[in-house]
C-alpha cells in the first residue's frame, strides 16, 4: 500500500533557494499576524529524512508508512521520530486553549525522501535526499485524544485517513497508515486504544519494543506506545502553511545531524540576510 505525495501549497513550482526562503518568509509573516506573542525573528527547523518515501520514475515522489501524513490539505507528523519530537527540544510552544499549543517561534520540518530504494532523475544520478515537503507548524499537541479532537473538528477528509482505530471498511489506509490512535465514538473522542495488527506501530513479536511494561490492549503488541507518550509533541501544519513537491526540485547536500532527532537542530531553519551556516543553505537546485 502506498500513496504519491502530492504537489501542494505553490501557485509556480519552487525550483530555487531563493524562491523557497522568500515563500518560507511569507509563511512566517502570515503566522506573526495571527499568533500574539509570536517572536518571528528566529527561524527553527528540523530535517526529517523519510526512509518510507523515495523517488520513483514512474510516480514521482511515493510514501509506504504513516508519518506524516498529507490527507485532506492537512499535513501532520505524530508517529514515528520519537526523539525528534520531544517536548524539551520544542520549549517555544504556548496553550492557546485547552490542550492545543501554538508556536511562540516558527518551527519548519523539512522532510526528504529515504537514500535506498530512490530512482534517481535523469541527470542526477550522485544526489540524495530529495526535498519532498516543508512544513511550518502551526498546532502542537501533547496528547493523543487533543489530537483527535482537532482533528474532528475538520472535514472527513482530514480525520477519517488518520484514525488507526476505526473499524469501517473505508478506513483500510488509516488502520495501517493513520497516525493518531484516538477513539472516536459518535463524533467525540473516548480515549485511546492499540491501532490494528497490520498497523506499521504494530509488531507480531509479541514482545514491547518501546521497553514499557504497560499493554494497552494485550491482543497486540505495542510499538505504537511510544506514539501515545504525552512528552512527544504531535505536529500539525494547516493547509496555508506546508508546501511539497511530488517530482525532485531541491536536495540536501548535507546530513545535518542525527537522524533519530532530526539534522539540523541547534541551527535556525534561515536568516534573515540569507547567510551564514543554516539549513537552507545546505539547499540546492536540481541542475
Amino acid at each position: 500500500m502506498s500513496q504519491q505525495i502530492p504537489n501542494h501549497g505553490q501557485k509556480e513550482v519552487i525550483t530555487t533557494r531563493e524562491d523557497l526562503v522568500e515563500h518560507l518568509d511569507g509563511l512566517v509573516e502570515n503566522l506573526d499576524s495571527e499568533l500574539e506573542p509570536f517572536e518571528k525573528s528566529t527561524v527553527n527547523g528540523r530535517i526529517y529524512p523519510a526512509s518510507s518515501i523515495n523517488y520513483t520514475r514512474d510516480s514521482g515522489h511515493v510514501q509506504t508508512a504513516s508519518s506524516p501524513a498529507y490527507r485532506g490539505g492537512f499535513w501532520s507528523l505524530a508517529c514515528c521520530k520519537h526523539d525528534m519530537r520531544q517536548e524539551h527540544f520544542f520549549d517555544y510552544f504556548e496553550e492557546h486553549e485547552s490542550g492545543v499549543l501554538r508556536p511562540s517561534q516558527p518551527l519548519f520540518i523539512f522532510t526528504t525522501a529515504g537514500k535506498g530504494g530512490s530512482d534517481k532523475p535523469k541527470g542526477a544520478e550522485t544526489k540524495h535526499r530529495w526535498l519532498v515537503n516543508v512544513a511550518l507548524v502551526t498546532h502542537a499537541f501533547r496528547d493523543m485524544e487533543d489530537y483527535g479532537r482537532f482533528l474532528i473538528e475538520q472535514e472527513e477528509s482530514v480525520w477519517k485517513p488518520r484514525i488507526s482505530t476505526d473499524p469501517d471498511d473505508d478506513s483500510a489506509w488509516a488502520r495501517k497508515y493513520g497516525d493518531c490512535h484516538a477513539v472516536v465514538e459518535d463524533g467525540e473522542v473516548v480515549g485511546t486504544d492499540a491501532p490494528y495488527p497490520e498497523h506499521d506501530h504494530v509488531s507480531g513479536s509479541g514482545t514491547s519494543s518501546c521497553g514499557c511494561s504497560e499493554t494497552v490492549n494485550q491482543e497486540y503488541d505495542h510499538v505504537y506506545h511510544e506514539d501515545l507518550n504525552p512528552n512527544r509533541l504531535k505536529f500539525v501544519s494547516t493547509p496555508a502553511n506546508w508546501v511539497s513537491w511530488n517530482e525532485p526540485a531541491l536536495y540536501w547536500t548535507l546530513g545535518n545531524g542525527p537522524d533519530r532527532y532530526g539534522g539540523g537542530q541547534g541551527t535556525r531553519a534561515y536568516d534573515d540576510d540569507r547567510s551564514g551556516d543554516t539549513i537552507v543553505d545546505s539547499l540546492q537546485e536540481i541542475v
